[in-house]
């Protein structure tokens, strides 16, 4: 199920040198603490969001979930290939996450 539909006071937060998204995820009818880490499915190609791709976090900043009117959004400022920063770049995770049983997993 589509993951912002089913969980709820979702928030980013920096571990070990990685972004890791967290919610409360509903599973048979309750709600359970959920976890993902982003870098493990979101890297950076020359300045934009890649999906598939790994370790976007090393190459951004000013990391930030936002909301828009198309669900929840990772936006960051990102590096370049060429070193410099691109302006603030976003990717929607609302088709990108699924809940699945109260695990919040990656759609590819």
């Amino acid at each position: 199920m589509r993951f912002d539909k089913s969980c709820r006071n979702l928030y980013t937060r920096l571990e070990n040198g990685t972004t890791v998204l967290i919610a409360e995820a509903a599973n048979m009818n309750q709600l359970s603490d959920s976890r993902t880490t982003l870098d493990d499915f979101i890297g950076n190609e020359d300045g934009y969001f890649k999906m598939p791709g790994r370790g976007f976090t090393q190459s951004a900043q000013n990391i930030a979930l936002e909301y828009s009117e198309h669900g929840p959004k990772l936006s960051a400022e990102m590096r370049r290939e060429d070193g410099e920063w691109r302006e603030r770049q976003g990717i929607l995770l609302a088709d990108k996450l699924e809940n699945d049983e109260g695990h919040l997993d990656p759609i590819f």
